[in-house]
């Protein structure tokens, strides 16, 4: 039954490419993320150093996801609204 979850989860986000549409809402996932990693700052600009805070390579975090797309992202955010706790332990580390 886990199996299945997941591979229905790989279905729908794998391949996802990020887009720039305001409409499809992949930067504002991308800002929330920020927000449950950091919710006591303020979000950065599209190109900032800070992302490399939550674990980007480079100064734009879009960059980082052509392989995946929003899958990254989706897995990220899922994992740190589930379980908090150890989310901010592994970021802190």
């Amino acid at each position: 039954a886990e199996m299945a979850v997941l591979q229905a989860f790989l279905d729908v986000h794998m391949g996802v490419a990020f887009s720039e549409e305001d409409n499809i809402g992949h930067w504002d996932e991308i800002k929330a993320l920020w927000k449950l990693a950091f919710p006591d700052r303020e979000i950065p600009g599209r190109k900032d150093e800070q992302w490399k805070l939550l674990g980007f390579q480079g100064q734009d975090p879009v960059s980082d996801l052509r392989g995946v797309g929003m899958l990254t992202v989706r897995m990220l955010s899922f994992y740190a609204r589930n379980y908090p706790a150890d989310f901010q332990l592994g970021r802190t580390r």
